[in-house]
């Protein structure tokens, strides 16, 4: 009697579930979305995480660096070392700009 009350209850459960979800499924609708859309929501993208955290590596790479520069002001061979450091970073942020630039083209092109 305990295995059948047992069995009784987590059958009723399932067919609750079950049920729930089809009743929740039909409910909505499936959006049509179009490639303006999805060009939005990457410019969207773009606009709010990529270049706000890219400009805040630059900055914090150019920050350490001159901290390291005058940090090792009497050490000449570190300080030419951490010059080459420098360059890099302007090197990196070239590339990002210039990134971030042709990404500007491309989506206002597309806005059409």
């Amino acid at each position: 009697m305990i295995i059948k009350n047992y069995i009784s209850k987590k059958v009723a459960a399932v067919t609750t579930f079950f049920t729930t979800l089809m009743i929740s499924t039909t409910s909505f609708a499936i959006d049509v979305k179009t490639a303006s859309d999805l060009n939005a929501k990457i410019e969207n993208i773009i606009n709010q995480y990529i270049l706000p955290l890219a400009g805040s590596l630059i900055f914090a790479s150019v920050v350490g660096t001159g901290i390291l520069i005058i940090v090792r002001a009497h050490r000449p061979k570190e300080r030419a070392e951490t010059m080459s450091g420098l360059l890099w970073v302007c090197i990196g942020a070239g590339v990002l700009g210039l990134g971030a630039l042709i990404a500007g083209l491309i989506l206002g092109a597309t806005k059409g």
